[in-house]
């Protein structure tokens, strides 16, 4: 940065000069420099008065003795007025050092106060760059790095750019920007004079599926034992519209990110098979109502189980044998009995 032009230092203790004398009483520079000029002149008076002693004296001799002591008295008195010009000089001197001294602390104060904001500023910036930082490396976006009307502003110019078989992975961009935020990875690259970050957002395709988790419910017979039907995989997502589907293991679900409590959104490189090929695993079928002839079935002793469901307050149970559930609903307990396989619903508070 230039020096500034035509400023002197002299400005800033004037301007502190006439804040102390406001609040502290303390002399500033315009009255100490008029105070000199009255002192000047007063040494200038009595060099003159002097000079028309000596005059007086050469020219009445008569009245010499008179003036003699007259001017002995005056030297005396020029003395003294002296000795207290000099003392008020030196005061002048020591009250002009104590002004500039408190000049020079209040003006060291303001420094202090304004480096202190630059560096906590500084400090606040340091930190932002490293939480940044650890979020790139984390492969997510800092709300700083992408505020959310950029964020808007960019999703509104992405999603009006779109094929048709492509779209945003969700319905409304202002009401869930929180949820595009999961979404957002980023990478970054660092140049010679430039930092690079990359931000993508994953985009839809126009096939929805619906994710089934297969559970295969056993068929009880009399003697303790039960047959269950075997399935291919834990998952299954089904597009009934297309008739086409997938097949997901738990390990794939756990990459997909989940928006709403009911939305995923997965980039998976899975196939997707059709409905039509009579090769489709038994839970396709089940929940197709496809009837298939060569599914498998395992018979095993007969265990009691208790599955919950994805529906709030939703249950699958096994029961061998006669079980008795005691259900405590509004302050009061009842019994209850069942056996065999089924679904129990209890009400919310129960």
């Amino acid at each position: 940065m230039g020096k500034p032009g035509g400023r002197v230092t002299r400005g800033l203790v004037d301007g502190v000069g006439y804040l102390a004398n406001s609040l502290f009483g303390v002399l500033d520079e315009r009255f100490a420099t008029q105070y000199k000029k009255d002192i000047e002149t007063l040494h200038n008076n009595r060099d003159h008065l002097l000079n028309l002693i000596k005059s007086q004296t050469s020219i009445i001799e008569a009245h010499n003795n008179i003036l003699k002591r007259n001017e002995e008295a005056m030297n005396s008195q020029f003395n003294l007025l002296e000795q207290h010009l000099n003392a008020t000089e030196n005061y002048l001197k020591k009250l002009n050092e104590a002004v500039q001294q408190d000049e020079a602390l209040n003006y060291f104060n303001i420094m202090a106060l304004t480096s202190s904001t630059i560096l906590s500023k500084l400090r606040h910036i340091q930190q932002m760059l490293l939480d940044t930082a650890i979020n790139i490396h984390h492969g997510h976006v800092d709300t700083r790095l992408l505020p959310q009307n950029q964020l808007f502003q960019e999703l509104n110019i992405i999603s009006g750019q779109l094929p048709q078989q492509l779209s945003l992975p969700v319905d409304n961009i202002q009401n869930q920007l929180a949820d595009i935020y999961k979404l957002l990875e980023v990478k970054s690259r660092l140049f010679d004079k430039y930092f690079i970050i990359e931000i993508t957002l994953p985009l839809t395709g126009d096939t929805p599926f619906t994710i089934y988790k297969t559970i295969p419910i056993p068929m009880i017979k009399n003697n303790n034992q039960s047959i269950t039907m075997k399935t291919n995989s834990e998952y299954v997502a089904v597009n009934v519209r297309k008739e086409t589907y997938m097949q997901l293991t738990n390990s794939d679900l756990e990459h997909c990110i989940k928006i709403e409590p009911r939305t995923y959104v997965c980039s998976l490189n899975k196939p997707t098979r059709n409905m039509r090929n009579h090769q489709i695993p038994c839970e396709i079928g089940a929940i197709t109502n496809i009837t298939l002839s060569k599914c498998i079935y395992t018979s095993e002793s007969c265990n009691n189980k208790w599955i919950t469901l994805q529906k709030p307050n939703t249950w699958l149970y096994v029961c061998c044998t006669d079980c008795q559930l005691q259900i405590i609903c509004e302050g009061r307990m009842t019994t209850k009995a069942i056996r065999s396989t089924g679904i129990l619903e209890a009400k919310k508070d129960a």
